[in-house]
């Protein structure tokens, strides 16, 4: 088993539409994005092809900018895609997890999440990337994605992950060990 992390310079549409597909069922979940304030916008459910244009958005606006401050990623397991992933320096210098869709594996799991090689990996690849100490990412409060992120074992990479909550997001930031 092995993991590549390769950063894009443009959009793979064809991983973009696997790994959109494979993780709608989470995102119809609430987990990923505050829905309910777009809904609110426009005063009707924001459908899956809209929600698709919206994070095909987000990663093409990072893309086009192309600046070393935000980076997109699509992480291999085996060849694999199974993260799409937009990283970048926020506006208060720090950087953030932003946004990230994810899949199963070829054996069709998604048990990758919790495997500290690739925690490890994208935490070196960041480091790499940003010469940062933490990361901060947001998940909906009541979202299973932020129980993941607070319930699992802290991965060794890992010193702290520390959490706030504010108008039902939850802003988790983590932060490095010295290794």
């Amino acid at each position: 088993m092995s993991y590549t992390i390769e950063t894009l310079t443009s959009m793979n549409d064809d991983v973009f539409d696997t790994l959109y597909a494979a993780s709608y069922p989470k995102i119809e979940e609430g987990n990923t994005m505050p829905w309910h304030q777009y809904d609110a916008e426009t005063s009707a459910p924001i459908l899956y092809d809209e929600k698709k244009r919206i994070f095909k958005e987000i990663f093409d606006i990072v893309l086009r900018v192309g600046d070393d401050n935000n980076k997109v990623y699509v992480t291999y397991k085996d060849g694999t895609p199974i993260r799409m992933l937009n990283a970048g320096i926020r506006r208060d210098g720090v950087l953030g997890g932003l946004f990230q869709l994810v899949g199963p594996d070829s054996l069709g799991s998604r048990a990758w999440l919790y495997d500290h090689v690739l925690v490890r990996q994208t935490r070196d690849q960041f480091i790499t990337d940003f010469d940062n100490t933490s990361h901060t990412m947001e998940a909906v409060s009541d979202s299973s994605m932020r129980a993941y992120y607070m319930l699992r074992p802290l991965p060794d990479c890992y010193s702290s992950i520390i959490e706030t909550q504010a108008d039902g997001i939850s802003t988790m930031t983590v932060t490095y060990s010295g290794d």
